[in-house]
């Protein structure tokens, strides 16, 4: 196996298994002197390997702000509808209205994101109804 192989498994090794240099030591059988080194040589590919690693996990179980708040607006509109049918006589309807109060606190709440630039042009909560 050659040093660039070496260093290939090391970036695997390290950044997406997050397994130890002594672990990485001996199954490379490779120094932890000269990892330490690889890790000083190669820490902007490692930072990068974790973030698309993170980004591959955001986008698998749909975890961008944006899709949480498609959610919270789809919960909210179904949730606005079910209380609309409703007649408010003798019908338990505080749960109802707990719920749809902590999801328009949640579709109010900005997302803290670098993301989105003006907000202006983001649905405002009378919008929410044509959102299915």
């Amino acid at each position: 196996m050659g040093l660039n192989e070496k260093k290939q498994q090391f970036l695997t090794m390290y950044a997406l298994e997050s397994k130890s240099f002594e672990t990485i030591s001996a199954e490379l059988e490779v120094p932890t002197e000269t990892l330490f080194e690889w890790k000083f040589e190669l820490d902007e590919k490692i930072d990068d390997l974790k973030m698309i690693e993170y980004e591959k996990i955001i986008e698998k179980n749909k975890l961008s702000d944006l899709e949480r708040f498609k959610y919270w607006a789809q919960l909210y509109s179904r949730l606005t509808a079910e209380l609309d049918k409703r007649d408010f006589t003798g019908l338990p309807t505080d749960k109802l209205h707990f719920m749809l109060t902590m999801i328009e606190e949640k579709l109010n709440a900005k997302p803290e994101t670098d993301d989105i630039d003006d907000w202006d042009d983001y649905p405002s909560m009378t919008d929410l109804n044509d959102i299915e």
